[in-house]
């Protein structure tokens, strides 16, 4: 005859092997994940350089004029757009607070 003591024990033993056994499959699952996270850094790390890049070479480009100053046309086109940008912006908040009152939650 088995003591309850020792049943208990027993199944003590199997629960603590189940829980190990389930611990090493997490482990190996995010082992799995990180192959894919390297990856992603990298792409994103890849397209951040690359826009630098082309963001370096289009002002060269377009934006400085011959002599070394910044072209008046451009600025003027780009001063017109954060105007326009921050507009549509106020106008969008505006249009918010009437229907819920953000505005006046504060």
């Amino acid at each position: 005859m088995i003591l309850p003591s020792l049943r208990n024990d027993k199944k003590r033993e199997r629960v603590d092997a189940q829980l190990e056994e389930q611990e090493k499959e997490k482990t190996k699952d995010l082992e799995r994940g990180s192959d894919w996270v390297n990856v992603a850094v990298f792409t994103l790390v890849g397209i951040i350089l690359a826009g630098a890049g082309l963001g370096y070479w289009l002002v060269r480009k377009f934006v400085i004029s011959d002599d070394g100053n910044v072209d008046v046309g451009v600025a003027q086109f780009v001063k017109w757009a954060i105007r326009i940008v921050g507009i549509t912006f106020v106008f969008q908040l505006l249009g918010s607070s009437r229907n819920h009152n953000y505005l006046f939650s504060l």
